[in-house]
């Protein structure tokens, strides 16, 4: 069983989603061994492709754009995770951050960051 799915949701923006990619694969610099991750892009029906692929990534493609609700709805049924964690593209994620998310879940049904802007 995999305990947290971590969903980013994408649509022609590779430029936003890699650098989002790369900060959330940066959380595992440190080996976690309190849970098993699997790590999936939602493309959200998307017209243009990757420059590169995103190593260690699942991506999943639709044929359309059901918008960025839609979109959500895609990544919770694409997951396998006992938690999700559902991320937009534009998300950079500070050292330790999915660390500190991953032990607030123990008292909380729900759980967000708190969304900065730089």
């Amino acid at each position: 069983m995999i305990d947290l799915t971590i969903a980013v949701l994408h649509y022609n923006q590779w430029y936003l989603t890699l650098p989002c990619l790369e900060s959330i694969d940066r959380q595992f610099d440190h080996p976690q061994a309190f849970y098993t991750a699997e790590k999936l892009v939602i493309d959200n029906g998307s017209t243009t492709s990757s420059p590169t692929r995103p190593s260690g990534w699942e991506v999943v493609r639709f044929g359309d754009n059901v918008g960025n609700i839609g979109g959500q709805n895609r990544c919770f049924e694409a997951a396998h995770g006992k938690w999700v964690l559902f991320v937009a593209n534009d998300v950079r994620f500070l050292p330790r951050c999915l660390e500190h998310l991953w032990d607030a879940r123990r008292v909380c049904g729900i759980i967000q960051p708190v969304l900065m802007d730089p």
